[in-house]
């Protein structure tokens, strides 16, 4: 004769199991749902690790033999996507003007100055939205991909801000005290570093390495 509280016993232990595995079931799931969006998301911070241009405007090549198709600025942070000997091809993000999209700036509105285009046809950036601002410009986000020299990075951007302070106390305080960078905003610097550029003969690399640090460090808007 079947004993009836062993079925019982027997069907609730089964059904407590099945509950069990259940809930493992789901918990791998879910696992695997953080995984699938997090580690996309991992693999872009190890990429865009703290890699940025050195004290010198550094040259934008099509491809890793070149040619040259436009300079970045010193301190500019760059994404590294992948590395070919001694080139790293790289991702830069900013803005553009629709009137003028060879000049690649910080921000919507600030014209601190990340890429110079100098051959569109070569070198044309992706676009994701177009905005208007209060003054009737339009500005393009964009991202720049281009091929740079190794060497032309540093993981340490207060080393170029440190070499540039050094170089603005030395070359820019000859003929009047020096102003402080947040004296004028980031639109104002490059009108008023250019009459100080020609005073202290600031050579190209020299004068875009202390506008940078300048513009960095100015008064908001």
């Amino acid at each position: 004769m079947i004993n009836c509280n062993l079925i019982s016993i027997i069907f609730i232990r089964t059904m407590t199991l099945v509950k069990e595995f259940l809930r493992f079931l789901v918990s791998v799931a879910l696992i695997a749902l953080f995984l699938s969006q997090s580690l996309p998301a991992l693999a872009d911070s190890a990429l865009a690790s703290d890699t940025f241009i050195g004290m010198k405007v550094a040259a934008l090549l099509a491809s890793p033999a070149g040619p040259i198709v436009g300079t970045v600025t010193p301190g500019t942070p760059v994404k590294v996507l992948k590395s070919v000997g001694a080139m790293s091809e790289v991702e830069i993000s900013g803005w553009s003007t629709t009137n003028a999209p060879t000049n690649v700036f910080s921000a919507e509105g600030q014209r601190m100055l990340l890429v110079h285009i100098a051959d569109p046809a070569q070198l044309t950036p992706a676009v994701s939205k177009v905005v208007k601002d209060e003054y009737g410009t339009f500005w393009q986000d964009v991202t720049v991909k281009a091929w740079i020299q190794q060497d032309a990075t540093v993981s340490d951007v207060a080393k170029v801000w440190d070499a540039a302070q050094g170089l603005y106390n030395t070359r820019c305080s000859a003929c009047h005290a020096l102003h402080t960078p947040d004296q004028f905003t980031a639109n104002q610097w490059p009108g008023v570093l250019r009459v100080m550029a020609k005073n202290a003969s600031l050579t190209k690399d020299e004068d875009a390495l202390i506008l940078k640090f300048l513009q960095t460090n100015a008064k908001s808007q």
